[in-house]
């Protein structure tokens, strides 16, 4: 798939986004062209890296032994709290740093 041209897009609260469009370059002929996708066009699809990137940092976080032994606790401990600010306190949005 080749790179076609980088999207921008403005989420619901304002942040930017950027996702690279891929293109597939000839679907014809493909067996699996039925499957993938019903259009007449060749496949598109959009990326989002640095979503992917913070997704496998969180993911490699969790499955550490301290990140296991965090979130066996998680249901206990904290997960009221974030509950009351989200729904009494109206506090939708928290920053990954």
């Amino acid at each position: 798939m080749t790179n076609i041209y980088i999207k921008k897009s403005k989420i619901t609260t304002g942040f930017l986004q950027h996702h690279s469009v891929y293109q597939t370059i000839n679907c014809e002929g493909c067996p699996m062209r039925g499957q993938c996708f019903k259009t007449q066009e060749n496949r598109r699809i959009e990326i989002n890296h640095n979503l992917q990137k913070l997704k496998t940092k969180a993911r490699e976080n969790l499955e550490s032994e301290l990140g296991k032994d965090i979130y066996s606790k998680r249901g206990i401990e904290p997960e009221p709290v974030f509950g009351n600010i989200n729904q009494n306190k109206g506090f939708k949005r928290f920053t990954f740093t």
